[in-house]
């Protein structure tokens, strides 16, 4: 099944079909993304005649004029320090100062880990729980 996306973005992640974040009992399908922006179903059949509305993260891709608002609004401040730092970092330049580029670097390496993490969270969702009730015999 081919995805409809918008247009300069990139599919990262399937969280989940029709609205649920994860794998319950009547969907109990097993789904994957592959390239370009296909999901695939282990059992297709069950799919036939169905709706589907796969819950998906989108990344903007490097040729894309527009991206949403929210970026901007959570890493301007690291964005502008990357800059910063990169621009500083040129030699013979003008603008050059390689001793004041290390606090804009850290700076740009914090904002990357930052959302790296919110990207890991992603949209809110809670992460499935991994533990097992213990049962004895």
């Amino acid at each position: 099944m081919l995805l409809t996306k918008p247009v300069n973005s990139t599919i990262v992640h399937v969280w989940g079909i029709n609205g649920r974040c994860g794998v319950y009992a009547e969907d109990s399908l097993e789904y994957y993304l592959s390239p370009p922006d296909q999901l695939q179903f282990n059992q297709p059949e069950r799919m036939t005649g169905k709706l589907i509305k796969p819950l998906v993260s989108l990344m903007p891709s490097m040729s894309s004029t527009e991206y949403p608002d929210f970026i901007m609004e959570y890493f301007a401040e690291g964005l502008v320090s990357g800059i910063v730092a990169y621009l500083q970092m040129q030699p013979y330049r003008a603008w050059s100062q390689p001793n004041a580029a290390a606090p804009h670097q850290e700076s740009y390496l914090n904002a990357i880990k930052q959302a790296k993490c919110m990207r890991d969270n992603g949209l809110g969702l809670s992460k499935v729980n991994k533990r097992v009730k213990p049962s004895y015999l």
